[in-house]
């Protein structure tokens, strides 16, 4: 094998010693560059032997032989490896205890950074590939079984904007949801800007993106704990111009192909006696939690409706059955259930009793045409702005 190395290929920030140590070239002089540089180091990755690189011009960094079958060697983790560096760093000039790529034997898993915050073991995860949303389970499972809070930070190429505070969630980023401070967080890394970016204060605007505030802060004024200090923000949720418009094209614009979920529902509709299109208004409120399901509103809303409500007199008691959501990574499990209570109460749909039970004050029916339906989404709107402003 030639002893050059391919140019453009991945280079690597550390590697591992012959006493299996990882070994980094941060901070070495040249002359000491040239002493090591007939020692023997590996990738931790897939454990082939590395060269050094380091000149005039050049960075000082391990790399591959060429024809190596390493991803990093082909370049497919560089800003993995840089972002990873760069929170390592990052922390220790915090004075944190920070390992990295340490072996957890217990769980066999490897995190990119693992930290002793407050006498509490967290393990940093650097997310810039796509993984299986059954893999990310499985490292968070295990992860929590040994005691160990798994902190992911995903690669800026996951974060995808369609407008100022429209961004997209797709199943593979609900995966990494965190709660804290009464709001939704995800969390992300520009290696290239030196930016630590925080999306918080995420709502449902229609599948697939969330409403949100984004906040750019720069890595060496950031601090640790400022991750899970944001306060939730003033900023009332959008009803005007996303909610409302979300209704109406419900409403008029009819979808041929739809889920299997979906043909499912509007079957269940029919059976009824009744069109998917002209649905109590009240079965597509704007509930906090809707961004945690991988279904719909109104699909959910008005089965609760029709299955536990709808067949009910006026001043009997009732009761919905919790709809189950994915907890977020640090355990926190939305009740959609009752967030739907609440709104339904403070409509006057019904009353609350207690945190299981409720009174029905009124009747809830299906629309009988579009231009009734229309009419009542938008004397709906008015409602929820008065009951959203009193809250």
């Amino acid at each position: 094998m030639s002893n050059s190395v391919k140019e453009g290929g991945g280079g690597l920030y550390y590697a591992v010693n012959h006493h299996g140590e990882l070994t980094s070239l941060y901070q070495l002089t040249m002359d000491e560059l040239r002493q090591i540089k007939s020692d023997t180091f590996h990738c931790p990755n897939c454990h082939e032997r590395l060269l050094i690189r380091a000149g005039p011009k050049v960075a000082p960094h391990f790399a591959h032989f060429p024809k190596s079958n390493c991803v990093l060697y082909k370049g497919e983790s560089v800003a993995h490896e840089a972002g990873k560096w760069d929170l390592y760093h990052w922390m220790k000039r915090q004075s944190y205890n920070v390992e990295l790529e340490v072996y957890v034997k217990e769980i066999q898993q490897r995190p990119d950074i693992l930290l002793t915050f407050r006498e509490k073991k967290i393990a940093l995860e650097y997310q810039c590939s796509a993984i299986s949303i059954k893999e990310i389970t499985k490292r968070n499972q295990a992860y929590l079984k040994e005691g160990i809070f798994p902190l992911w930070i995903l690669g800026i190429n996951h974060l995808k904007q369609q407008s100022h505070r429209n961004f997209l969630l797709n199943d593979f980023l609900r995966s990494f949801l965190y709660y804290f401070n009464d709001h939704f967080h995800l969390y992300f890394y520009d290696p290239d800007r030196k930016q630590m970016i925080v999306l918080s204060n995420l709502h449902y605007t229609g599948k697939p993106f969330v409403y949100g505030i984004v906040n750019d802060y720069p890595l060496p004024s950031f601090k640790f704990p400022q991750l899970f200090n944001s306060k939730k923000s003033s900023l009332k949720y959008p009803l005007t111009h996303s909610w409302e418009k979300l209704l109406y094209n419900y409403r008029t614009r009819y979808k041929a192909k739809v889920s299997s979920l979906e043909y499912q529902f509007r079957q269940y509709v029919y059976l009824n006696g009744h069109h998917f299109s002209l649905i109590p208004s009240v079965c597509y409120l704007p509930v906090p939690g809707q961004l945690s399901l991988n279904m719909k509103p109104y699909i959910w809303q008005t089965r609760l409706l029709m299955d536990h409500f709808m067949k009910k007199s006026v001043g009997e008691i009732g009761q919905f059955p919790s709809i189950f959501t994915p907890p977020t990574i640090n355990q926190y499990q939305v009740d959609v259930t009752m967030q739907y209570v609440n709104l339904l109460d403070g409509l006057g749909v019904l009353k609350k009793i207690n945190q299981n039970q409720w009174v029905k004050k009124k009747d809830i029916i299906f629309h009988q045409n579009m231009k009734n339906a229309l009419e009542d989404d938008k004397n709906l709107i008015n409602q929820l702005k008065k009951f959203t402003k009193n809250s």
